[in-house]
């Protein structure tokens, strides 16, 4: 448990029964919490005990922290949804602005990752700090016990020899993570309105590399789009089902060009899950390769995003470059708004047919449900949405 400033407290989660011997034990907080900051202090629980590894951890009945909790549960190594983000921010602000004396305490599974993205977006926020590297940096410093200046928000560094096992600073390392704390300071300072959704579309996926998991002989990937947490596209759906294999052109600069047709619409916060299929066959089950994690409304105008092995979640740990090499990026290709909005009976069968899976899809916006469907030569405009 530590202090980040004077009212707001960073910890893991508070535990019970066998995992009290290394995690603090849920009666110890809550008596801490009580003699510290009675009748003033609230709590967001972060852990997702249903979708992740976090497991039982975090799923303790409120009242034994005197129901002062608000759950936002979300993956482990991944950002909050951007709505999720600002609202934490916006309630905190509501708590603290109660009294002078009301804290916070925000915990995920181990207090680092998805806790230090709501409280460096809730420093920005309040205006605690300015932008969102001097925020990061405040909150690593804090986390950390024996911190280390010079690696900064590292949390591996090399030791010498090649290998990354000597840990340090203690702080947000996902590149999604940070991708999200960055998306907020645009909203605080560059006038991008999170709330006017971005709907856009995208027609492939292409990834390139010199050298792809050379010690496979056999490659097999699939992959999943979601859009609000919600899937609109499995690579396994698709009639037939999608295979990402190892092909080779000798006319491009890369060894190894990999092109995935995807036709499907997106909108707000938006993840790229790629799977392994270690076993013959895309019916054996799948691994979790590596993932990204955006949002459409800061690529207004771009026909293209390009996601580094650095900027992208589980890759960016990959220093052995046992899956890909440091030259592989992923390129994320989208189509103009403007073709995307309108388009008349002249458009292809698979763009319509596409537009139509992803309208099928229940989602939420501004508190109204909405479920829509668009038939084969329909208009989409603004009072669709």
């Amino acid at each position: 448990l530590t202090y980040i400033t004077d009212r707001i407290i960073a910890m893991s989660a508070p535990a019970f029964g066998g995992h009290t011997a290394f995690r603090n034990d849920i009666h110890m907080v809550s008596r801490f919490l009580s003699q510290r900051h009675y009748g003033k202090f609230f709590i967001f629980n972060l852990c997702d005990t249903y979708n992740s590894s976090d497991g039982v951890m975090g799923n303790y009945h409120p009242q034994l922290l005197f129901n002062q909790v608000q759950r936002i549960p979300f993956e482990d190594h991944a950002p909050p949804l951007l709505s999720e983000l600002i609202f934490m921010c916006q309630e905190s602000c509501a708590w603290m602005s109660r009294d002078r004396q009301n804290t916070i305490a925000v915990h995920c599974k181990g207090g680092k990752g998805r806790t230090g993205v709501m409280i460096a977006g809730l420093l920005m926020w309040t205006g605690h700090r300015r932008c969102a590297l001097d925020a990061l940096e405040l909150f690593t410093y804090r986390r950390t016990q024996d911190y280390i200046p010079e690696d900064g928000l590292d949390e591996d560094i090399e030791d010498g020899v090649g290998r990354r096992n000597v840990k340090h600073n203690q702080g947000v390392q996902g590149p999604s993570q940070l991708r999200y704390v960055y998306y907020l300071e645009a909203v605080l300072y560059s006038g991008v309105d999170p709330w006017s959704v971005k709907y856009r579309f995208m027609e492939k996926l292409t990834l390139r590399c010199n050298r792809f998991m050379e010690k496979y002989k056999s490659v097999r990937m699939s992959y999943v789009v979601k859009c609000q947490r919600t899937v609109v596209l499995d690579s396994l759906d698709l009639i037939p089902p999608q295979e990402v294999m190892k092909t080779k052109s000798e006319s491009e600069p890369y060894g190894v060009y990999i092109e995935l047709s995807t036709d499907v619409l997106i909108w707000a916060d938006v993840r790229i899950d790629f799977f392994i299929h270690p076993n013959v066959g895309m019916n054996s089950k799948r691994k979790l390769a590596f993932f990204v994690m955006f949002h459409t409304s800061f690529y207004e105008g771009r026909d293209l995003i390009v996601f580094h092995k650095r900027n992208v979640d589980m890759l960016h740990k990959d220093s052995s470059n046992q899956m890909f090499d440091q030259t592989f990026h992923l390129q994320v290709h989208l189509k103009p708004e403007t073709k995307l909005l309108f388009f008349d009976g002249a458009s292809s069968d698979r763009l319509i047919e596409a537009q139509i899976r992803s309208f099928q899809l229940m989602f939420t916006h501004n508190e109204f449900a909405i479920s829509m469907t668009l038939r084969k030569g329909e208009y989409l405009t603004k009072e669709s949405f």
